[in-house]
């Protein structure tokens, strides 16, 4: 029953010490004998009680119905026609059974008996209507403390729909095994508990509810707030995720990952938690952290190694200088590649890190932001894609320190990149380096940028020698990136 019709039965209720004076009206009007009313009743009073007459009659929410002791029906307002279906002059007289079904236990019980031996009786049931259909209400019963033999104000409302709600609701939950799903008030004691919480948690509904939900949370997580936490941040942002150990009856520990929403309605009520165990997942996850680690330190050793015995075979060589120092710079660029990778667990690397981890061999780290300027949007490489995409810019410092922007003060690079139909379009342009002159023949460095740029992303790679400084332009697929 929602707020405004429990105001407006509560206005009712207030109201009873004036429906003994209304009873003798009423009786009057069913052709019973009115009993003597007090001469102390004053005007006003009577006056006031043929206004309560006149309200509760046109009430058309609610069936308001008065019968006697025995149960017949001695008052009938509009709303019990519109709710039940019999017209005001069908119903006065008639017992009150006539609402009930058949197989209602108190259908035959006579209005003093013991089911209204409290002054106020409230209950849900089913009732019949005039056509013989049943609707699902919630009905209020009002005995009178003036009267004797005693009469009956009752108080009727249609909770079918809520009714067909709230077991549609519940089926959902108890159908929802896998998850456990539960609800508490805002002091954090839980209100309620589905199968699935019993099943994952270990507590039956009657032995956890109204005890604190914060017993499922490890002693280290209660001890430093964090129940309160997820409160609070449910308040604040609408919703609280976490994903934690918790603790089950018996006190075995299982990994949850859950969501906390507070319930809206007025007064925020309480909360709901939808939780379920993800021990299995996270520990693969784990696993698989500590295997990509291991890995990631193998190869680094790995990289070191070549470095080594490149460094050693061409030392005593007639090979060039410059020879070894390209080999030098590739296989470090190779390997700052490899740790963005690793950061990710090899999963994705940031375009601008992998762009930054190339350049800054070859920029001071104080003069890097004046000389060098990126700028797009966030974009997420896969590691293969990554791993080229390092030493195509590797390629291109190299160049540009050799020939381009990078060899004189006052040179810039500006590399951008930004969305076009079907992908991304990403360009690096030199500006105020020295006039530029296309290579006489393409080395390693022009076939990795145009040849294997184009080949792994599946897009177009160009080098563009421009007088004013080199270009190179290079279209990536959405295909080709991590979504």
């Amino acid at each position: 029953m929602n707020r405004k019709s429990t105001e407006q039965i509560e206005a009712l209720n207030e109201r009873i010490a004036s429906l003994e004076n209304e009873n003798a009206l009423l009786r009057t009007e069913s052709g019973q004998a009115a009993p003597v009313v007090d001469s102390k009743i004053s005007d006003a009073a009577a006056f006031e009680s043929a206004r309560m007459r006149a309200l509760l009659r046109g009430a058309t929410d609610y069936a308001i119905i008065e019968t006697d002791a025995e149960g017949r029906i001695t008052f009938w307002n509009a709303g019990a026609t519109t709710l039940h279906g019999w017209t005001e002059e069908e119903a006065i007289g008639q017992n009150m059974s006539l609402l009930f079904t058949p197989e209602d236990p108190r259908s035959g019980v006579p209005e003093g008996g013991e089911a209204l031996a409290d002054e106020v009786f409230e209950a849900n049931r089913w009732h019949l209507r005039k056509d013989g259909s049943r609707f699902y209400a919630h009905e209020r019963a009002i005995r009178s403390s003036g009267d004797q033999p005693p009469r009956f104000l009752r108080i009727v409302h249609d909770r079918t729909k809520e009714l067909a709600d709230e077991e549609q609701m519940q089926l959902i939950l108890d159908s929802a095994v896998d998850y456990a799903i539960f609800t508490m008030d805002r002091g954090g004691l839980v209100t309620t508990w589905n199968p699935g919480a019993e099943r994952l948690l270990g507590y039956q509904g009657g032995e956890i509810l109204g005890q604190p939900g914060r017993i499922i949370f490890t002693s280290q997580d209660r001890e430093t707030g964090e129940p309160e936490k997820e409160i609070a941040k449910a308040l604040t942002d609408g919703r609280a995720e976490n994903e934690r150990w918790h603790v089950r009856k018996d006190g075995t520990q299982f990994w949850g990952s859950g969501l906390m929403l507070p319930l809206r309605a007025e007064g925020t009520p309480g909360f709901l938690k939808i939780m379920r165990d993800q021990t299995q997942r996270h520990r693969a996850e784990e696993l698989n952290k500590t295997l990509i680690g291991e890995l990631n330190h193998r190869v680094k050793n790995t990289l070191a190694l070549v470095q080594v015995i490149v460094r050693e075979t061409l030392k005593d060589s007639a090979a060039e200088t410059e020879v070894r120092a390209q080999l030098d710079g590739r296989l470090l660029a190779l390997a700052s590649s490899h740790d963005i990778l690793a950061c990710k667990s090899w999963e994705s690397a940031d375009l601008a890190q992998v762009i930054r981890g190339s350049l800054r061999p070859f920029v001071a780290e104080d003069d890097f932001e004046t000389r060098v300027n990126i700028k797009g949007r966030d974009v997420r490489l896969d590691s293969s894609l990554a791993l080229c995409l390092g030493m195509g810019f590797h390629e291109l410092a190299t160049n540009a320190t050799k020939y381009g922007a990078l060899s004189v003060s006052g040179g810039r690079i500006e590399i951008t990149w930004g969305d076009r139909v079907g992908g991304l379009s990403l360009r690096w342009k030199e500006r105020n380096g020295p006039p530029v002159l296309p290579p006489t023949r393409k080395g390693f460095g022009s076939r990795l940028i145009e040849r294997a740029l184009s080949f792994q992303t599946g897009g177009a790679a160009q080098l563009l020698y421009q007088a004013d400084g080199l270009r190179f332009d290079l279209s990536i697929p959405t295909t080709a990136l991590k979504r």
